[in-house]
């Protein structure tokens, strides 16, 4: 199936050129986010294409009795590949977007614990400039007292 001129592909180089596709030795590191406190390493040997099983749907038996031939144009090698290679797009762009939304999920715990450090700071701060204030206090409200002592005696 022919591309239009203005599609994007993540994968440009055909499959037949090594373009993105799984390979033998190749091996796909990416992180893969969980949830905001965890962010998951994940490493794969390429895009796992595994059957979908679907709760109430026909078993294999089933599937066989009604089975139907299907007329691919312009062949099924070629829908095959066109798929295949759409497939690894969507594939590859879930990637990035689970590696995007890990980073965003590490900055908002980086923040929010930057927060939370910067409230227990300002927290010991007042404390010691309260603690400060009422020692002046106190010194002053002693030296008043000695003065009021030593000009009655």
């Amino acid at each position: 199936m022919p591309r239009g001129q203005g599609d994007c592909r993540l994968c440009p180089r055909p499959l037949s050129e090594g373009g993105g596709g799984p390979g033998p030795g190749r091996r796909y590191a990416f992180r893969q986010h969980a949830r905001p406190a965890a962010r998951l390493h994940r490493v794969s040997t390429g895009c796992e294409i595994k059957g979908l099983k679907l709760e109430g749907s026909e078993s294999e038996e089933e599937l066989a009795a009604h089975a139907t031939e299907f007329l691919f144009e312009p062949g099924p090698e070629a829908f095959l590949a066109y798929l295949l290679a759409h497939y690894l797009d969507i594939y590859l762009y879930e990637v990035l977007l689970n590696a995007k939304a890990s980073e965003h999920s590490a900055r908002m715990v980086a923040m929010k614990n930057a927060t939370d450090n910067a409230n227990e700071f300002i927290k010991d701060l007042t404390l010691e400039y309260n603690k400060m204030r009422q020692a002046g206090i106190t010194t002053e409200l002693l030296e008043i007292a000695t003065a009021q002592l030593s000009i009655g005696a």
